[in-house]
């Protein structure tokens, strides 16, 4: 059985790839996720005001 160290890069959160780093400092992508839950929102609103 291995003894597991107790501050081992297992015990912490986990690191992010490359793909999805991109995705957080992307402009663009940014402005369409704005966009998209702006969107939803509005529905949502626009559905319960009938």
């Amino acid at each position: 059985m291995k003894h597991i160290e107790q501050y081992e890069q297992s015990g912490y959160t986990p690191v992010s790839g490359k793909f999805t780093l991109f995705l957080r400092n992307c402009v663009i992508w940014q402005i369409i996720q704005f966009a998209w839950i702006n969107l939803k929102m509005t529905i949502l609103i626009v559905k319960s005001h009938h």
